[in-house]
């Protein structure tokens, strides 16, 4: 049984052979290979209209077919069911497009205080664990960083530690001297008291409080020396017998 195809390519492999055949003649080939270009050239020619007729109406289809189909689909859920975004962030160089961003001119053009304004501080601080924030704190680590000896350097150099210690000295010595004098003052109030007793003598009026700057009175602060050498000289000098000095 022949069918199309087999005739067919019967019938084109006869038509080669001719066209083989007929080329080889002196005066029909030149003139065959010449009509067989222009007959190929049209060909392309016309086929390469055809083509870009059949673009162009390709072009109308799809735009149709695509604005139709944005209209109909739901191309959010579409993507979500065949698209693996995922997989797409995988592939995608993030620090390139990080290198590609003017941060400059981004917050050149953000006003950072009206941010700011829109934020609760209060509230934002209220809900900060601080005991938690300071429990991961280093203080070792936050130390060690510290120039405290540089740190030292710079209060002691704003400090006048001679004017200081020079004052404070001043000042316990200034307190201890008067101490000193008060109990030795004391001392001599009770010894001449005493032998002015037992002389039968009046009681020495009381001394003076000691001034400021260590000094005591002169008017009222006697020799101590001078009144025990007087009650002295005094028992020395009585006769047997008399009474003492100031007694009748």
């Amino acid at each position: 049984m022949v069918t199309g195809g087999t005739l067919g390519s019967g019938l084109a492999r006869r038509a080669g052979s001719v066209y083989s055949f007929a080329s080889r003649i002196p005066v029909v080939g030149p003139v065959l290979a010449r009509t067989t270009a222009e007959a190929i050239a049209l060909g392309e020619q016309a086929l390469a209209g055809a083509l870009d007729l059949i673009r162009a109406a390709l072009k109308v289809i799809i735009r149709e077919v695509i604005e139709a189909l944005v209209v109909e689909v739901d191309l959010t859920e579409l993507v979500k069911r065949h698209v693996d975004i995922n997989e797409i962030a995988t592939v995608i160089d993030l620090d390139t497009i990080a290198a590609r961003i003017d941060i400059d001119a981004i917050l050149n053009r953000v006003d950072l205080d009206a941010v700011i304004e829109t934020v609760d501080l209060n509230r934002a601080v209220s809900g900060v664990d601080l005991d938690a924030v300071a429990a991961k704190i280093d203080i070792e680590a936050v130390i060690g960083r510290v120039d405290l000896i540089g740190l030292a350097n710079e209060i002691i150099d704003g400090v006048d530690l001679q004017a200081i210690v020079r004052e404070s000295t001043t000042t316990l010595t200034t307190g201890v001297l008067d101490d000193v004098r008060v109990q030795g003052a004391r001392a001599d109030d009770v010894v001449a008291g005493v032998f002015g007793r037992l002389l039968g003598r009046s009681a020495p009026p009381p001394r003076a409080k000691p001034a400021l700057n260590g000094s005591s009175p002169a008017a009222s602060v006697p020799n101590s020396a001078t009144s025990i050498t007087e009650v002295v000289v005094d028992v020395h000098r009585r006769e047997p017998g008399s009474p003492p000095a100031g007694r009748s």
